[in-house]
């Protein structure tokens, strides 16, 4: 046997938005055979599972049942960066994306302007935000929209995405102790507040990510379906609340309820 056959096999898997525990009771359902090395590392909303194996056969079992258990999370293998698996996610699945505004235009363009593929799916302002002739043309679509957020921002949103025609359009607006983040769509909007602390941009990333792939949002993001019925939308100390729900058929909630609630 040659050194290198003896060389272990390892493998590093990279996860965003899933808790801690989560990560952790996947890797303890691995099965009784698994005789390698599992170590997992945790910064922000970010996890690293770092596995190593004696045998290429084992360790790629133990890889794809971890793929499978934490799928919605898992956004990449090795050194790929978040950023590059949402350019991934948006040109695989044909998904062309705008900014709303500046806010959110300066959370994505320093990330995705060096990478291979994001001019195909981001216009990076030209044909958006940074066009003064559909700004002018928002303003007017906007004159008779609400003034407090989330609600003023949701309607930029939704108006951007129907104007430019993107699959996805994206804004961010400052609260007192957090961002909130949306992502529209023709299916809707996902809503989120994150804390300064939390890194607002890799959250937008991963909003991103997900909603090209049609994958469930993390725990915490609110939806939003078009024409909402009786119900108000609003923020009472960072965190989103839908009031005067009936019913589940205009919105819910993904995961737990930290980002949101639902009255």
């Amino acid at each position: 046997m040659t050194k290198e056959e003896n060389r272990p096999a390892g493998c590093v898997l990279r996860l965003f938005g899933t808790p801690e525990q989560t990560v952790q009771k996947a890797v303890e359902a691995l099965p009784d055979t698994w005789q390698g090395t599992v170590h997992c590392r945790t910064r922000g909303a970010e996890t690293l599972v770092a596995l190593q194996s004696s045998t290429p056969q084992q360790l790629h079992r133990a890889v794809q049942q971890l793929r499978t258990s934490l799928a919605p999370a898992l956004y990449g293998e090795g050194e790929q960066t978040l950023a590059a698996a949402a350019v991934q996610a948006l040109e695989q699945h044909r998904k062309l994306l705008v900014c709303s505004d500046a806010a959110a235009g300066a959370l994505l363009e320093t990330r995705l302007e060096n990478l291979p593929g994001a001019e195909k799916v981001f216009d990076f302002g030209a044909m958006s935000y940074a066009n003064a002739a559909l700004n002018a043309r928002l303003s007017r679509k906007l004159r008779k929209a609400p003034q407090a957020e989330p609600a003023r921002t949701l309607a930029r949103v939704q108006a951007m995405q129907r104007m430019t025609g993107a699959a996805l359009a994206v804004g961010c607006v400052e609260l007192p102790h957090s961002r909130l983040l949306l992502v529209g769509g023709k299916k809707g909007c996902w809503l989120r507040c994150v804390p300064p602390e939390e890194n607002p941009g890799l959250w937008l990333l991963d909003l991103l990510r997900r909603a090209a792939c049609g994958l469930p949002q993390a725990g915490g993001t609110f939806q939003q379906k078009p024409a909402l019925p009786g119900g108000l939308l609003c923020i009472f100390r960072d965190e989103l609340s839908y009031v005067g729900v009936k019913t589940n058929k205009g919105g819910r909630h993904h995961g737990d309820r930290r980002g949101g609630r639902t009255l």
